[in-house]
């Protein structure tokens, strides 16, 4: 889409395309022009810039006249733009262009709508959204003080769905405050419209976009809202937003922020180490909803609600009790820690929703210490009451022998009984336990309907057995092409794995076009959330310049991330490159050795032959062949081929062995010869020169030549000259 924005310069009156930088006074004319006012510029030709209704570190946000609009009621929209340095800096227009891929992904009536977004030719990034005609929660706390408790829970339940909505799709709000929910009119009625998800964390989203939003350290959110991981700038997954979503329902309900403090590091440093403060004189209402709040504001994400939908059940409860006026008074008296007597008498009166929290509470040690028994009975209580939840978690407990004896069948059971109420988990479970015969016949045939159906609505973990079975031929015919169409689909869900799977398909052209770019855009999309094995092959392709410019700093960097999180094999690459001073490190023969170890303790086979290397040369390490033999033999052992010629030489030099065997030599030089390896097949023909057999040395030397080794190239040209 081509910008046709105009703007004045402020010093000389007069107005110019954007584009041109023919005025003295501006070098960037339109930052100019943003930054003080952008009334009555026009966008694309379309959209006209009427009135400035906001304002923040990376843009303005501007009312303005569709008028490509044919409905008068929708014409007006709300544009959001960079603005000044913002405009100029390239990782602010990403994090821009992230909140427009974000949102427009999201379709919700809690969400704030997307009409279009794009960059000018000029590389201008703009967002155009629905207009919302109301106030901010923000704004409605202050006028009120705090909330009807109705409303709150109202407000709050709607908010938990949309971030269930986006969730369901790998992007994290990371920003849940006030000020980016707006009250507005809904037939009569007023609902939440969350907005702003300018700061969102994508794992996956359409087209060709994937970057760091964040570096180690950055923290972005507001203060009073973010969760104790954020203040501390480690990585983010959805509790995260369920934390901000407890600030944000403690402050509607008692006017005040949980954790506050005169200054940003105070506030950060409560958010991390204290505990928020009791409801201050509760009503009946406050006891039912102060739990769940608290819940969402534990320190450890694993104590919080793990998912959205759990809290948002949860404040729906409450808000059906506290809208037909039955709440028992009884109910809010604190019994036991964090009001966990509420759960118990729940539980004990028949509701199923309670027994299924029961037995994850006990299940997780939440509020209570872990009792595995204990969660196993009242799971069975709801799974006889027919949730399904509850009843793929009691096949689970079955199959996992969690509080109770192993028992294949029984899972088998309970799984096929959530399968019938569309539990797509537990269709997934049935497929693994089909193909692998627990509790039933091995019938690959009914495995693999049971996968495609979980797999249908949308379960990552059948998603990603079915593109391994066609990968593979298991139970199916050998499909590539089927394979890689299940792989994309974990893969645009955000699942790692998957994206991991679609990147070697486009690296290897396996079911699809080979595609370098297209390789490094899943390998980077993978790595970001941490993939070990993906952040390997990025760096590889830094450093081969596959998909992407070579760069031998960023290859370093990815390698090392990788290492740090166990993968065998960069842990050998970083020694390699440190052993020859390559991509930028420091030529350090014993810190090489040090990497190679780390690698062979993590059973890289490479990384034992090239130990064995530096201890027959000496080189890191004090020269010692008994050592070179030892790491030579572990490699070799494994197939490593090097390793193989490497250890047959020495048992034909006599080097770190007994004594020297001819035998030996000729063994593991044949397993090296035999895989291909010409530099075998060289050294083979060499030997049998050596004893005279013409013949066997030609056969070797020529296998050699064939490869295009030049040492035995030569030799046989001096046969033909004898």
């Amino acid at each position: 889409m081509t910008s046709l924005l105009k703007r004045k310069c402020f010093e000389c009156d007069q107005t110019f395309p954007y584009g041109t930088q023919v005025c003295p006074h501006d070098g960037n004319l339109l930052a100019t022009t943003l930054a003080r006012s952008g009334v009555g510029l026009k966008l694309c030709d379309r959209f006209e810039l009427l009135e400035e209704v906001g304002r923040g570190g990376m843009g303005a946000i501007y009312t303005a006249r569709d008028h490509a609009c044919d409905e008068p009621q929708h014409e007006i929209v709300a544009i959001k733009l960079l603005v000044g340095d913002a405009s100029k800096d390239e990782t602010m227009r990403n994090r821009f262009m992230v909140e427009a891929r974000a949102a427009s992904s999201l379709s919700h009536p809690n969400i704030v709508k997307v009409i279009e977004f794009s960059v000018s030719s000029e590389g201008l990034p703009f967002l155009v959204m629905e207009y919302l005609k109301g106030q901010s929660l923000d704004q409605l706390i202050r006028s009120e003080s705090k909330l009807n408790t109705e409303l709150a829970l109202r407000y709050a339940v709607q908010i938990c769905d949309a971030l269930a909505h986006a969730h369901r799709r790998d992007i994290i709000h990371r920003d849940i405050k006030p000020s980016n929910i707006m009250i507005v009119d809904d037939d009569g009625l007023s609902k939440a419209v969350l907005v702003d998800f300018g700061i969102a964390k994508i794992f996956t989203q359409p087209g060709k976009t994937s970057m760091r939003l964040t570096q180690t350290g950055e923290i972005f959110g507001s203060p009073l809202y973010m969760s104790p991981e954020q203040c501390m700038g480690q990585k983010l997954d959805h509790r995260s937003d369920i934390y901000a979503v407890g600030c944000l329902l403690f402050e509607c309900l008692t006017g005040q922020c949980p954790f506050e403090g005169d200054n940003f590091l105070e506030v950060v440093f409560n958010h991390i180490n204290m505990t928020p403060s009791r409801f201050s004189n509760p009503t009946a209402a406050d006891l039912m909803i102060e739990p769940i709040v608290h819940r969402a504001l534990e320190k450890a994400p694993d104590r919080r609600y793990q998912s959205m939908l759990d809290m948002r059940l949860e404040l729906e409860r409450c808000l059906v009790k506290i809208s037909s006026g039955v709440i028992d008074d009884t109910e809010g008296e604190r019994e036991l820690d964090d009001d966990f007597a509420y759960w118990i008498r729940r539980a004990e009166s028949g509701d199923v929703n309670a027994q299924f929290d029961l037995a994850l509470f006990y299940r997780y040690g939440h509020f209570v210490e872990s009792d595995d028994e204990i969660a196993f009975e009242w799971c069975l209580k709801a799974a006889r009451l027919g949730l399904a939840s509850a009843q793929s978690f009691v096949a689970d407990m079955y199959r996992f022998s969690w509080g109770v004896d192993e028992d294949l069948h029984q899972a088998h059971h309970w799984y096929n009984l959530a399968a019938e109420q569309n539990a797509p988990d537990a269709m997934a479970c049935l497929g693994a336990m089909y193909e692998n015969g627990q509790g039933c016949d091995v019938d690959l045939d009914l495995s693999l309907s049971w996968y495609r159906k979980a797999a249908e609505l949308e379960s990552l973990s059948a998603q990603m057995q079915l593109g391994r079975r066609y990968k593979f031929g298991v139970g199916v015919k050998l499909d590539l092409v089927e394979s890689t169409s299940w792989f994309r689909r974990a893969a645009e869900q955000g699942d790692a794995d998957g994206q991991l799977q679609l990147a070697f398909a486009y690296r290897w052209g396996d079911g699809v076009q080979r595609d370098d770019e297209e390789a490094f855009f899943w390998f980077r999309s993978s790595a970001e959330q941490g993939l070990a094995e993906a952040q390997h092959w990025l760096a590889i392709s830094y450093e081969n310049g596959e998909g992407v410019e070579k760069d031998g700093g960023e290859a370093t960097r990815w390698m090392k991330e990788s290492a740090t999180n166990g993968h065998a094999q960069a842990h050998t690459w970083l020694g390699f490159n440190h052993a020859f001073g390559y991509n930028g490190l420091p030529r350090d023969s014993k810190l090489a050795v040090n990497y190679y170890r780390q690698g062979a303790e993590l059973g890289d086979t490479d990384a034992n032959y090239y130990l064995g290397d530096h201890y027959q040369r000496g080189d890191g390490v004090p020269l010692n062949y008994q050592t070179a033999v030892h790491w030579y033999k572990s490699a070799a052992a494994a197939g490593h081929t090097d390793a193989q010629i490497a250890l047959g030489l020495c048992y034909r030099d006599g080097l770190g062995v007994t004594e020297a065997s001819e035998s030996n030599f000729l063994y593991w030089l044949n397993k090296a010869a035999d895989k291909g390896n010409s530099e075998a097949q060289f050294q083979l023909g060499k030997h049998f020169q050596s004893k005279g057999d013409a013949l066997e040395a030609k056969r070797w030397l020529r296998l050699a030549a064939d490869q295009d080794h030049k040492k035995a190239k030569k030799a046989l040209d001096n046969y033909g000259k004898r």
